[in-house]
């Protein structure tokens, strides 16, 4: 309606016009018998076809809060599904970081950020492009019922039901823009910070590992649980194992014999039959740290899991997860990794003795004492002492210059299945002047004995 005193063009459902307060046509006598209503529209005069012809459907309207959003999401997907496959077909062809992870993680992570995108897009386009042509002459949508169901699937309880309401009172509002500016925020937060969530969460290649089987947790990130240990190790503390360990270059002839004393030979044929049975199918973690005169100087996580020739090998050093190691190991080719970034590929397998049993087996032949624990659950822990001065002069230990002693301590299943062992070394730092008291401490736990399954080398590099 278009005032005759300013010219402002507003909904014929006011009585006054909202610039210069002129009363609209009919007022005088909606004042005197306080019935009014928009007149006719004057001859000459057009009506937008929504508008003339307008009435909210109810049920259409009830059928688009409850069932259009889903609808409306699943268009969305169903695009983001043929989008998604191209776009990881490009990824993987042009080694982006993504791409280190599996064909199926890589399209999952590439549906997700798409579907999320589309539906932000479809909103803001609904808002911007067909909400406002209703009150125009080339409106996107003529019939009620389709846009009441509209209405309410792209713009919800709120915006949805405030749109039939403006296009019963023909008043356009502004809330079509005011719901668009909302959408956009939310897309670009959704843009900057999905991505960054997927790089800074799956950008190392040992937690793809992770995302291609949660058969292999102990391939993720361990955090805090490294320092608990597995259900079958019994709890026993570093100080209780130190209780346990005697003190080898100071026996007490006149002491009491100690009971958990036991025979020698067979404590050591028990330890070397429990790792030789050890499968070359198995995975193996292990926490090492070097304790100099009361005070950590290093530590090394190492993880590895290996089916004969096939093996992954995961080393960490003083908690450093940015620099980590992480090499794949097929026959006789191998595959670096340092944090999340390709290093190398190259010949070489699995080098010797990566699971620490072979030297733990030359130490079980040099024990001078032997000792017997029961734990809970049926485990049984040998504790062998080996002197220093019974090590062959080729046999060292990383930060150890002369050796005290060497204490083993193996865990025992009750089905006689080596499930963890616990190796002491102590003595002093290389040095002329005899060096510091140094402790090093080695804790490997076996698991998944001829069930691991060795993730297959990356592809792409």
């Amino acid at each position: 309606m278009i005032c005759e005193n300013c010219g402002c063009d507003y909904a014929r459902c006011r009585p006054v016009c909202p610039e210069c307060g002129t009363p609209a046509p009919g007022y005088e006598k909606w004042a005197t018998d306080g019935k009014w209503a928009a007149p006719a529209p004057v001859e000459g005069e057009d009506v937008p076809p929504v508008l003339a012809s307008w009435r909210t459907s109810v049920g259409w309207s009830i059928a688009g809060l409850l069932a259009g959003g889903y609808l409306v999401a699943l268009a969305c997907m169903a695009v983001a599904a043929l989008l998604g496959a191209g776009l990881t077909a490009i990824l993987l062809g042009v080694g982006a970081p993504l791409a280190q992870a599996s064909p199926l993680i890589q399209f999952a992570l590439c549906f997700g950020l798409l579907t999320g995108v589309l539906e932000y897009a479809v909103m803001i386009a609904y808002a911007v492009l067909f909400y406002p042509s209703y009150f125009t002459d080339r409106p996107r949508l003529r019939s009620s019922a389709v846009i009441s169901f509209a209405n309410c699937a792209f713009g919800g309880l709120v915006f949805g039901l405030l749109w039939n309401s403006n296009l019963t009172k023909r008043v356009k509002g502004v809330s079509a823009k005011v719901c668009a500016a909302l959408y956009a925020v939310s897309l670009a937060l959704f843009i900057v910070a999905t991505p960054a969530a997927l790089y800074f969460g799956n950008a190392h290649p040992q937690e793809f590992l992770q995302a291609w089987s949660q058969a292999y947790p102990q391939m993720a990130d361990r955090g805090a649980e490294r320092d608990v240990p597995p259900s079958n190790r019994p709890d026993a503390s570093a100080n209780e194992r130190e209780a346990d360990v005697p003190e080898a270059s100071e026996p007490e002839p006149e002491a009491e014999a100690d009971p958990a004393a036991t025979d020698l030979a067979a404590a050591q044929e028990t330890a070397a039959a429990a790792i030789a049975a050890l499968p070359d199918n198995l995975t193996c973690v292990t926490e090492t740290e070097v304790v100099v005169d009361g005070e950590t100087r290093a530590t090394a996580h190492v993880e590895v899991l290996r089916d004969d020739r096939d093996a992954v090998l995961y080393v960490e050093t003083d908690g450093n997860e940015d620099d980590a190691m992480l090499t794949f190991f097929q026959g006789d080719e191998n595959m670096v990794f340092q944090g999340d970034q390709f290093v190398s590929k190259g010949k070489g397998g699995l080098p010797e003795d990566s699971t620490g049993s072979e030297q733990a087996l030359t130490l079980v032949g040099l024990a001078g004492q032997a000792y017997a624990y029961d734990h809970e659950g049926g485990v049984t822990e040998y504790v062998l002492v080996v002197e220093g001065s019974a090590l062959p002069p080729d046999m060292s230990f990383e930060g150890v210059g002369s050796v005290d002693y060497v204490g083993l301590h193996y865990y025992l299943d009750a089905d006689g299945a080596l499930t963890e062992l616990y190796t002491e070394v102590s003595g002093a730092t290389p040095s002329a002047e005899g060096g510091e008291p140094v402790v090093l401490s080695a804790d490997a736990w076996y698991s998944d004995l001829g069930a691991t399954e060795v993730p297959p080398m990356p592809e792409g590099y």
